[in-house]
């Protein structure tokens, strides 16, 4: 009987029988998660990958759900369409982590579709192969930000002549234009628009989110109550995180793109 030694695998001959006994290791793995469930357009997203380190990944990206068969790899939940992207990922460090953030081209033509993601996992000492799970992030235009325009706190700093359509002059009160009780002295909307001011980059974003809203060139996506509101009830409401959440979202619609 002869023993003949095949990479990873033993091969033992005989006359009477040919067997095959792997001693490869388990093949790589991993798993991926986007950062959250609904992507806004205009915004970020993080897809963190754990797996094996050193591992080689392989992500696509599809709006077609799939499922496709690979031949020799198995069933992923991809349907390798047109709208198919791939990245090729550096091996995964030791900690077998990392967070890479994503952000989608055009997600405006994309609104109210799933973006689907699955990677397939190259083992670096075996070099096979095995798939991840696949993760979902749905792509909705929630505030109406294709389509409209918004200039942001520093253009409008910048930019005061272009103030006069909008009604709103840089020496009025904040706390007067939007009927609130925020500052004691009172401060202007000019110095509102410094993000040094009290309620710093909420209260800029807030000014700007109005000028926006009232300016007959632009096509805002929230009307000029809508934003006096959101800053009533944010204020109102105490809450840090309340203020940080409409402060977040004017932050996105004042970044939609400035017409002038």
């Amino acid at each position: 009987m002869k023993m003949l030694v095949l990479g990873a695998a033993l091969l033992t001959a005989s006359a009477a029988a040919l067997t095959l006994t792997s001693s490869a290791p388990p093949a790589a793995s991993a798993t991926i998660a986007f950062s959250k469930a609904t992507y806004l357009p205009g915004e970020h997203a993080f897809l963190t990958i754990n797996g094996t380190p050193g591992a080689v990944i392989v992500l696509g990206f599809d709006t077609d759900a799939g499922p496709t068969d690979l031949p020799g790899i198995g069933i992923v939940d991809l349907g390798l369409s047109n709208e198919f992207h791939f990245a090729v990922l550096p091996p995964l460090p030791a900690s077998g982590t990392v967070t890479l953030e994503w952000h989608c081209e055009d997600p405006c033509a994309h609104a109210e579709e799933d973006i689907h993601v699955q990677g397939i996992v190259i083992d670096p000492v075996t070099f096979g192969l095995s798939v991840t799970n696949s993760d979902v992030l749905n792509v909705e235009d929630v505030y109406g930000f294709c389509g409209s325009t918004g200039c942001t706190p520093g253009y409008w700093k910048n930019h005061q002549e272009l103030w006069g359509p909008t009604g709103l002059a840089r020496t009025e009160s904040f706390d007067d234009v939007f009927g609130v009780d925020a500052y004691d002295p009172d401060i202007s909307l000019a110095a509102a628009l410094n993000p040094t001011n009290p309620l710093g980059v909420f209260a800029s974003h807030a000014v700007a989110a109005l000028l926006n809203a009232l300016h007959p060139d632009e096509a805002y996506a929230l009307t000029a109550d809508e934003v006096i509101t959101m800053v009533q009830d944010a204020l109102a409401s105490g809450s840090e995180e309340e203020m940080l959440k409409v402060k977040d979202i004017f932050d996105h619609l004042n970044n939609a793109g400035c017409p002038f």
